[in-house]
């Protein structure tokens, strides 16, 4: 019985001591209220970042414009977008990391029934939002409780047994160092910085190192940037019908509250053009006045210096593309004869 005592306190008591340092570390942020939730080297869940800062702060900044979509959206800053809009809007950036089509539905659901005026909107959209599923179980992904009504429990829970995982070790490691591993193997080093107030993402260490010397930042990441193909691709359907159920319901919710909104599809770096079938669906339910298209070979994914990576691109290309948004009025979309229903 005392060998098992023994045994049993040498697994468990490392663990515990472990499970403690969690909870005073906080890598995910998520066990303690924050006003600046910028983080080095260990990623926070942008769900919950996005969802908590807002419900903390919507009623002292009535929020009136959002912008909604995933990771690829921290191009679109608030600071660019309030150039083209009505004075004095005050724009939040709704997004979050590996988002899907529901969880994008569920924050315009949230952001209309808490904002007293929803005057603005900008949904961005590619390829990989769509190939996300509804909500994926990994602690870095699964939506805020207050988006999917899930038990706080739950969502604790997940992020606790996540030790478990097999690369939580190296990255909190890293965290606990402060990037030592990163630096060590050569990885782009991740620092972001939140902006009060709009929830913007900035990639402080990209851009330092980017302004310091472009030439040696995409030299020295080469291997993230993977060869794309000669000619132009187009993209199998992937807008199932669940996610026409979920579309249809937030171009309802913008249509209730006469929301002057613009449906984007951003820049692919490998290339791929949206399928026209999926195009002419989203033309049908969002207005071809409303659809801008900025996938396939195009004069942002043409040029790799458009990109952090092989994924991100940058706020330069966000800009231009507001520009022709709102300035140029440029349509990018042509109009498809699409046949297929659209429900209310």
């Amino acid at each position: 019985m005392k060998l098992f005592i023994k045994k049993l306190a040498f697994y468990l008591i490392p663990l515990m001591l472990l499970f403690g340092l969690i909870m005073i570390t906080d890598p995910y942020k998520i066990f303690y209220e924050y006003e600046d939730y910028s983080y080095k080297h260990f990623t926070v869940n942008r769900h919950y970042v996005s969802t908590q800062y807002f419900l903390d702060n919507y009623r002292e900044n009535k929020y009136d414009a959002f912008i909604f979509g995933n990771s690829r959206t921290l191009a679109f800053q608030t600071k660019d977008w309030k150039g083209h809009l009505p004075f004095p809007a005050e724009p939040y950036h709704f997004d979050a990391s590996g988002e899907s089509v529901y969880g994008m539905m569920k924050k315009v659901a949230l952001a209309d029934s808490l904002s007293e005026q929803l005057d603005q909107a900008i949904i961005v959209l590619d390829r990989l939002i769509f190939l996300e599923p509804d909500e994926r179980d990994h602690p870095l992904f699964q939506l805020h409780p207050a988006l999917n009504g899930a038990s706080w429990v739950k969502f604790y829970q997940k992020f606790v047994l996540s030790i478990f995982e097999r690369n939580f070790i190296p990255y909190y490691s890293d965290y606990i160092t402060d990037g030592l591993i990163t630096k060590i193997l050569g990885k782009i080093p991740k620092e972001v910085v939140y902006t009060p107030v709009s929830n913007d993402v900035i990639m402080t260490t990209w851009e330092e190192e980017l302004t310091t010397d472009e030439d040696a930042f995409f030299a020295k990441y080469a291997a993230y940037f993977i060869k794309r193909p000669e000619t132009e691709t187009t993209s199998e359907v992937i807008i199932t019908e669940k996610h026409k159920r979920y579309l249809t319901r937030i171009k309802n919710i913008l249509q209730s509250r006469h929301v002057n909104y613009k449906v984007i599809i951003g820049p692919d770096y490998r290339q791929v053009k949206f399928n026209p079938t999926d195009l002419a669906f989203l033309t049908k339910l969002f207005g071809a006045k409303n659809l801008y298209d900025f996938s396939g070979k195009n004069e942002f994914t043409t040029d790799v210096r458009n990109f952090y990576d092989g994924s991100h691109y940058r706020p330069s290309v966000a800009r231009d593309i507001l520009k022709q948004v709102y300035e140029n009025g440029i349509q990018v979309v042509e109009l498809k004869n699409y046949t297929g229903k659209i429900e209310e």
